[in-house]
């Protein structure tokens, strides 16, 4: 147990070193350097397995798969405090134009998928039928909570998040509370009460029915619990306010940034999942790219012109065009955009969770039956949430959604930062 813990350890250390050595190259003028590292690694990995040292690539993998599958389990904390900020948006929004938004989350959402479904749909024609479930087959599963061939994964299948931790993270915040009464405030007993309220309210949403989880994401229940943390905090501190509590923690060295500095490391590892679903590359390229690149180009263009028909004001807008991009890189998206981050990351997890609600139903009712046109489709538009939902209805489509999940958010980031591409995007913007 304790050599396990320090391999994971070793392994997330090990993406935070690759993420400081792209950052040292100066790469981030041009392109955000956690999609440099990502495509990067993959890249590597892939020369060395293709060019005869393959048992070097799989070594490098097997060193750094507990590190990305811990960065996976816990990925929705990451961006807990740019949800958390929300406060701070000094955006003001109307009854009306939240309905406004409301509106364009579920209308994107069923157009986007209807969408990538049907490219999906045509692509799959061309390639023969008798391939698409060797492929699922051949594929390792790599979410949690799924059972990799022949091994035994982070996290274990069924138990993703430990109950047992739940009175450690209630005594850290009971013993923080006690410092403050005693007089021994400080910023770090401080950041422990808020971070470990978060902890305990999202791992508390992850062990609530499937019924529960489809209205509330954990991800929500995490913010919630924030909040109530640092209204308690405040409450119990005499002089400090709410907002007073919420800029401390949003601020450089509060516990905000802390959590969130393992975003980019976790998008530099998506990396991993693109090497260890090479086969799937391989064999469904023209598939999977071509649904992921149209993916992502119509989730941008689509979100944007959208926004325009409802009339959406500036604020909003922006913040809801990279909604079909995986959270950690939507944020990068969002600063490309002059958008809010936290209102952008509010609205990408919102549209996941939009996206799981009508997968089902939505590929039921477009006759979707084949599990690789199904994964696509979700993994394209829900992203990491839809690609777990699929595991409850169908586990060959889960590989399809992974990957096609990782490569339209990585196209929309790459796409953004093209010059015409992000001056095409503002022109249409209000």
């Amino acid at each position: 147990m304790a050599a396990a813990t320090v391999r994971r350890l070793l392994a997330v250390g090990g993406f935070v070193a690759l993420e400081n050595a792209v950052e040292a190259t100066g790469v981030g003028a041009l392109l955000p350097s956690p999609l440099v590292g990502m495509f990067g690694l993959f890249g590597v990995l892939l020369c060395l397995d293709k060019c005869g040292y393959g048992s070097i690539a799989s070594f490098m993998f097997q060193c750094s798969e507990p590190g990305y599958r811990f960065l996976f389990k816990w990925a929705p904390v990451f961006f807990t405090p740019s949800l958390i900020k929300l406060p701070l948006v000094e955006e003001p929004i109307t009854g009306a134009e939240f309905f406004r938004l409301v509106v364009l989350l579920f209308v994107g959402a069923l157009l986007q998928m209807a969408l990538v479904a049907t490219v999906a749909n045509f692509l799959g024609s061309l390639v023969p039928e008798s391939k698409i479930k060797d492929e699922a087959e051949d594929a390792v599963q790599a979410l949690p909570g799924m059972t990799p061939k022949n091994a035994e994964p982070y996290p274990r299948p069924g138990i993703p998040y430990k109950r047992r931790w739940l009175p450690v993270y209630a005594v850290i915040m009971l013993a923080a509370l006690i410092f403050l009464k005693l007089g021994h405030q400080s910023r770090l007993v401080e950041s422990a009460f808020i971070m470990s309220a978060t902890l305990l309210a999202f791992v508390v949403g992850n062990c609530a029915g499937p019924t529960f989880k489809t209205l509330m994401p954990p991800v929500f229940v995490g913010v919630f619990g924030g909040w109530l943390a640092i209204a308690l905090w405040a409450r119990e501190d005499d002089v400090e306010s709410f907002h007073d509590v919420l800029v401390r923690y949003s601020n450089p060295g509060g516990g905000g940034p802390v959590l969130s500095r393992l975003l980019n490391p976790l998008v530099i590892s998506l990396g991993l999942v693109l090497f260890e679903r090479r086969h799937l590359l391989q064999r469904d390229s023209t598939v999977i790219v071509g649904t992921a690149g149209i993916a992502a180009v119509t989730g941008l263009f689509g979100s944007v012109l959208l926004a325009r028909v409802l009339a959406l004001p500036k604020g909003l807008a922006h913040s809801t065009t990279p909604r079909f991009c995986q959270a950690a890189l939507a944020l990068t998206v969002a600063g490309s955009l002059k958008a809010s981050p936290p209102l952008a990351a509010a609205i990408v997890v919102s549209s996941c969770s939009i996206g799981v609600v009508i997968s089902k139903p939505l590929m039921s009712w477009l006759k979707m039956e084949g599990s690789r046109e199904r994964g696509l489709s979700v993994g394209g538009v829900a992203h990491v949430l839809g690609t777990v939902s699929l595991a409850s209805w169908d586990k060959d489509a889960v590989p399809y959604a992974a990957v096609c999940s990782v490569l339209a958010s990585g196209f929309t980031t790459a796409l953004v930062v093209i010059p015409s591409v992000e001056s095409a995007l503002l022109s249409l913007l209000p």
